[in-house]
């Protein structure tokens, strides 16, 4: 018995013990994102490498963003919306595209969306983080 016992534990224990240390789906898609700095995002766009996307809503950009950034509200990154399906149309997949928001959970869900549709993405926190550093900012006006 204990023979049997102990080929059983030596044939599930690898096994037992992956599914004891896999974190859930969620937990690794976020982890998946990574963090650029505000300066490092800047100089990417700079250099063209990447473009940067401000995922806050309409009323959250009326006081400023990120001169360089473009706007795609998180709201509006769903399969049916034409605003979404433009921005996609438009966006090379060459480029690594940056999200922000105000604090920075809304950036890293957006960027699992331009992950999932197949973009190198990077999250940059929030948009006082781009004031912060320093950066230049626009008010929106009429273009988004």
């Amino acid at each position: 018995m204990n023979i049997l016992r102990t080929l059983l534990i030596l044939a599930l224990g690898p096994f037992i013990l992956s599914c004891a240390t896999t974190p859930p789906k969620s937990v690794i898609e976020a982890s998946e994102i990574s963090s650029i700095s505000p300066k490092e995002a800047q100089g990417s766009v700079l250099r063209e490498q990447a473009i940067l996307i401000d995922v806050r809503e309409e009323n959250e950009i009326k006081n400023g963003m990120a001169k360089p950034a473009q706007w795609m509200p998180l709201s509006r990154m769903n399969p049916g919306d034409a605003m979404w399906k433009e921005f996609l149309a438009n966006t090379p997949k060459t480029k690594l595209v940056v999200s922000y928001c105000f604090a920075g959970r809304r950036a890293k869900q957006a960027a699992q969306k331009m992950k999932a549709e197949g973009y190198d993405v990077a999250s940059m926190g929030g948009y006082s983080d781009w004031v912060n550093a320093g950066l230049p900012v626009r008010k929106p006006g009429n273009q988004h």
